[in-house]
């Protein structure tokens, strides 16, 4: 009998020959990793380490409330295609080893929902407090956003602890790019500006969009390319302060067209601004 491990559950390994199908099932032992987490990149709120109550989590209800994706007391649910941890109470955490690439500074990116106020997550490492994200109200438990925090992490192997404080709030996901801090590049004299955040991140993370117009303008519109030319006719949006989540990786150069209320026009765009990895 052949061996391995998993800390994802039991599950089975086929191989197939001219001559022979062989099947092994491999057991989950001890506790750790629940996947092989690496920053950067993205962290899903349900692959938590395996180990159990009071060493990967802890949870103040028995049983899984949203029968999603793991069998142990955590509250998982699948709603509209997103797998979220969610009925969060005062005092709950989540424990991840995640391997870090790089050391230096990171943009943490969570994609939190609540439809109410005050509520936040602790991020420790390696039992070291690291920092807190502020959750939003986003007006319902399936409208999520994105909050960014600057956050530094050392090189190798690491402990990261949620710990949530107020009931009601869910998460989506956590995300590490690096670089802690959000560029704001210098505008031309006069002229319309725009910013982006995070710069780089994995792909499929949100990245928030905020325009500044010309001084002593107001606008009365504008439209979004996402990447002009290669998406031009494709990824846009009419918003002022549009949120895109690049499918893709690579680089892209956002482009935006300005109409004022004077009835002037402006374009801008960044070359190669926002990165997706």
């Amino acid at each position: 009998m052949e061996s391995d491990r998993w800390s994802g559950g039991t599950i089975l390994h086929i191989w197939n020959s001219p001559y022979y199908t062989k099947v092994v099932q491999v057991t989950v032992e001890g506790t750790g990793p629940a996947l092989g987490l690496a920053i950067p990149g993205t962290i899903q709120a349900e692959d938590y380490d395996a180990g159990g109550e009071g060493v990967a989590y802890h949870d103040t209800t028995a049983g899984n409330s949203g029968g999603a994706y793991r069998t142990d007391a955590v509250d998982i649910e699948t709603v509209g295609g997103i797998t979220n941890v969610g009925w969060v109470r005062t005092g709950e955490y989540l424990v991840y080893t995640a391997d870090v690439r790089d050391a230096g500074a990171y943009t943490l990116s969570a994609r939190v929902a609540s439809p109410n106020t005050g509520r936040t997550i602790s991020v420790t490492v390696d039992g070291a407090a690291a920092a807190t994200i502020a959750v939003p109200r986003t007006g319902s438990f399936e409208a999520f956003r994105t909050v960014d925090v600057p956050v530094t992490l050392a090189a190798g192997t690491h402990t990261l602890k949620l710990a949530f404080a107020g009931d009601g709030q869910n998460l989506d996901w956590i995300a590490f790019a690096k670089g802690g801090e959000v560029e704001t590049p210098t505008p031309e004299a006069g002229g319309a500006n725009f910013t982006a955040a995070p710069l780089s991140a994995p792909r499929g993370s949100a990245v928030r969009f905020t325009l500044s117009p010309a001084a002593g303008k107001t606008v009365a519109s504008a439209w979004w390319s996402f990447d002009a030319p290669a998406h031009l006719d494709t990824w846009n949006s009419r918003a002022t302060n549009p949120t895109f989540f690049y499918p893709a990786a690579g680089s892209f150069s956002p482009l935006v067209k300005i109409a004022y209320t004077d009835g002037s026009t402006e374009t801008m765009q960044r070359t190669n601004y926002v990165r997706a990895t």
